[in-house]
């Protein structure tokens, strides 16, 4: 099981890293829309009621500076669950167990290095999910990850735009200054963030994976020479962050005017025939 879960979080990471290759500038947002996972039409509130999100990552924790608002985003992923009929589960349960289960076994990552040990944290989360199912309380857990990507504006003077997994954002600057000069490089990569959702049914089994944009978190500083760092503001929009949700959720819960293409059910493709 270990192997299994190992492979999964490889994955997982693997095609948020293929997508990104789709988050070049580009003209349209369907583009860059995250190609979500979801296992069959069976997933909803009637067959998972109770859904606990994870107060840890799946993968990696995310960048310090984005850690403070983990609960924030939380709460509007809570807030669009509970509005779609999930029952939602104290993450306490999650945490104590975890906790046991670090003790236990070490925990599966160096804050020193920021290296992820992959086969132990799949030991730690096996663990979790086996004293969990003992409890009968919860039907799926959902893993709530904010992860720093890179990415870079496109268009002309006044009219910048950074465009990755389902959004669009307008050029941010601060300060003042002579303005950006014609010989500005806007091909350096910029910070920004993504909410990447996983749901796994009680016995660890893959039932759903989506991500959407949230917010640019870094501004252009015009001050002397014009270079990007990092905004005060980070994911104080509401607007901003409930797209990103609601990207991220969709089709779990669908989303009105979803930009991208609607994908296969990962069981009809698991059961296709090879071409």
């Amino acid at each position: 099981m270990p192997k299994q879960i190992a492979a999964v979080i490889v994955a997982s990471i693997s095609l948020l890293l293929l997508a990104s290759c789709a988050n070049s500038p580009s003209s349209s947002v369907a583009d860059t829309s995250f190609p979500y996972t979801i296992l069959s039409p069976d997933v909803r509130p009637e067959s998972y009621r109770r859904v606990l999100i994870a107060p840890v990552n799946f993968g990696k924790p995310s960048r310090k500076y984005l850690r403070d608002y983990e609960d924030r985003v939380d709460s509007f992923v809570r807030e669009r669950l509970e509005q779609s009929g999930f029952s939602l589960v104290s993450s306490a349960l999650f945490q104590d167990s975890w906790d046991e289960a670090v003790r236990r076994f070490g925990s599966p990552f160096n804050p020193t290095t920021g290296a992820m040990n992959e086969r132990r944290f799949a030991t730690v989360l096996q663990s979790v999910f086996e004293a969990l199912r003992e409890r009968q309380a919860i039907d799926a857990v959902l893993f709530t990850d904010l992860l720093q990507r890179e990415i870079t504006y496109s268009g002309g003077i006044g009219k910048r735009m950074a465009r990755w997994d389902g959004v669009s954002r307008n050029l941010d600057t601060t300060g003042t200054g002579t303005g950006v000069p014609n010989d500005f490089n806007w091909a350096v990569p910029v910070d920004a963030v993504t909410l990447l959702v996983n749901m796994f049914d009680i016995d660890l089994r893959a039932l759903f994976q989506g991500a959407g944009g949230i917010e640019v978190t870094q501004s252009l500083r015009l001050k002397g020479t014009p270079k990007f760092v990092r905004r005060k503001d980070v994911l104080a929009n509401r607007r901003h962050i409930e797209e990103g949700v609601s990207l991220a959720l969709h089709p779990l819960i669908e989303m009105p005017g979803y930009p991208g293409p609607t994908q296969p059910y990962a069981i009809d493709v698991q059961a296709s025939p090879a071409q």
